[in-house]
């Protein structure tokens, strides 16, 4: 289990307990983007009126939010791998 704690030398980013305060600030960023990202997709494809705006939400999700949300989360545990004790 990995805590928020706050990171060197009372840095006021924060970090993850034993990792760099930056790569910490860094994976946390780009997880919550990774999330936010997939909820929009979820929300627009299940708003979305049938038709053309149901294709191109569907379209919007499948081309670009999924895949940049994919690529947040590998950024955010390549970066916490890589600076792990």
């Amino acid at each position: 289990m990995v805590a928020v704690t706050a990171g060197r030398g009372g840095h006021p980013a924060g970090g993850f307990a034993g990792v760099e305060p930056m790569a910490g600030v860094v994976s946390l960023v780009a997880m919550i983007a990774a999330t936010l990202l997939l909820v929009d997709a979820w929300f627009d494809v299940t708003t979305a009126s049938t038709g053309p705006d149901q294709m191109t939400a569907i379209a919007m999700a499948v081309c670009l939010e999924v895949p940049i949300a994919l690529g947040c989360a590998v950024l955010a545990g390549c970066t916490l791998r890589r600076h792990l004790p």
